[in-house]
């Protein structure tokens, strides 16, 4: 069993994985890279592991949130994906708030907002089975 929540660090909100194998008697704890504060919005499972998505600050204050997503292949050991289409990062604040899987396709929507627009995005990206 995988769970993902936020804790409250002093740099700020972070995003962290919690793992259990023996059906919650005991529990082994992960992170999820973030430079800044970040958010984790939804969680699937793929034929390799886990995959989540959310948002991110940039660092420095005053940053706004780009979309972001995180792979694990068991749980625990987490890395940043790079998220390079269009809509995901860049000016207003944009995130990703599901996420599922489709044969071996793993794809996101979310929504980037600025001030005269806000409109929905989509991320897309393969996995390959174990």
């Amino acid at each position: 069993m995988v769970v993902v929540g936020t804790a409250m660090t002093e740099e700020g909100p972070r995003p962290f994985s919690a793992l259990s194998t023996d059906d919650g008697a005991s529990w082994e704890f992960g992170t999820l890279p973030a430079d800044a504060a970040a958010s984790v919005l939804d969680l699937t499972s793929t034929g390799r592991g886990l995959v989540a998505v959310g948002s991110h600050r940039s660092p420095g204050e005053g940053g706004e949130a780009d979309s972001a997503a995180w792979a694990s292949e068991n749980g625990v050991d987490w890395s940043r994906q790079t998220l390079t289409q269009d809509g995901l990062g860049g000016e207003g604040s944009q995130w990703l708030g599901a996420v599922a899987v489709s044969g071996d396709r793993v794809v996101a929507v979310g929504r980037s907002a600025g001030y005269a627009d806000d409109h929905l995005t989509i991320w897309r990206s393969t996995v390959t089975e174990r």
